[in-house]
C-alpha cells in the first residue's frame, strides 16, 4: 500500500499556507488469510488523479532503485579503514 503524505506549514501572522514537504509510505504486509480485503480508492479531485496515475511509474523506479542498490552494496567495504592492513 502506497500513502501519499503532505505537510502544510501555516504563517500564523499572515494566515498564509506552504507547502513543508511530501513523500510516499510504502507499507508492506506479508499474506495471510486473516489480511483484511483492502477497499478500492477511487481519485476524485485533480490532486488524486495526478497522484494515482504515477502509482506504476514510482513502482517501477523503486524497482530499479533497489537493484542499483544491490550492486552498490556488494562493492561497499564495511571494514574500519584504520584495522586494514
Amino acid at each position: 500500500m502506497e500513502v501519499f503524505v503532505k505537510v502544510m506549514g501555516e504563517d500564523l501572522t499572515t494566515g498564509g499556507r506552504f507547502l513543508g514537504f511530501t513523500c510516499f509510505v510504502t507499507f508492506v504486509t506479508a499474506a495471510s488469510p486473516a489480511d483484511p480485503e483492502l477497499p478500492e480508492i477511487v481519485p476524485e479531485t485533480d490532486e488524486e488523479k495526478f497522484l494515482c496515475a504515477g502509482y506504476e511509474a514510482r513502482v517501477q523506479e523503486r524497482k530499479a532503485g533497489r537493484a542499483t542498490e544491490r550492486e552498490t552494496l556488494t562493492h561497499i567495504d564495511l571494514e574500519a579503514p584504520e584495522f586494514k592492513k
